[in-house]
């Protein structure tokens, strides 16, 4: 006895055979990709950290010239000293001292020295100001510098026509030290 039976393959099952719901996989693929691309936008958005330098556009036309200025130093032989020093033990005032002798060690004291310093996680609280001439090439200013850690300070010294560029790092402290009785 035969019997004529077509055979049809059976049919298969699963996640790639989703046959008229196809269109709605791709609506839900984007719908997710939107959704984790605006997440991200808010998020990043939200952080205090998010700064941008007003001057990276003039900063990055004039890299030749801030490039000659940071080689400044060395041409000139210049000695820096950079530090911070508690103000009457006050954690939120630091007195910044800026040292600077010439080759033979004998003190600057005609530059003008300004200085430009920040917080890496505080980018938004920028400090700017020009430093005072004190004694024996020692430049100082009290400035508000509450937050520990490490800050980044741009100093541009001026002297007889000569223009020098240094980024330093100030290592500031949140205790001062106690007294020595």
């Amino acid at each position: 006895m035969t019997t004529n039976q077509t055979s049809q393959p059976p049919k298969k099952k699963g996640f790639f055979n989703l046959g008229k719901h196809w269109p709605f996989v791709i609506v839900l693929m984007l719908l997710a990709h939107a959704s984790l691309m605006i997440g991200t936008i808010v998020y990043v958005s939200g952080k205090n950290d998010t700064y941008v330098d007003p001057e990276y556009y003039a900063k990055s036309i004039d890299w030749d010239n801030q490039r000659e200025m940071k080689e400044a130093i060395d041409r000139e032989g210049w000695q820096i000293d950079l530090r911070t020093a508690f103000v009457d033990r006050d954690p939120s005032q630091r007195r910044v001292e800026f040292q600077i002798t010439d080759m033979q060690g004998n003190p600057i004291e005609d530059a003008m020295v300004q200085i430009v310093c920040y917080h890496p996680n505080a980018l938004d609280n920028r400090l700017d100001t020009v430093l005072v001439h004190d004694e024996h090439g020692v430049y100082t200013r009290t400035l508000p510098i509450d937050r520990t850690g490490i800050w980044v300070a741009e100093l541009t010294i001026q002297r007889q026509g000569v223009r020098a560029l240094l980024t330093e790092d100030l290592d500031v402290i949140s205790v001062p030290p106690t007294a020595t009785p």
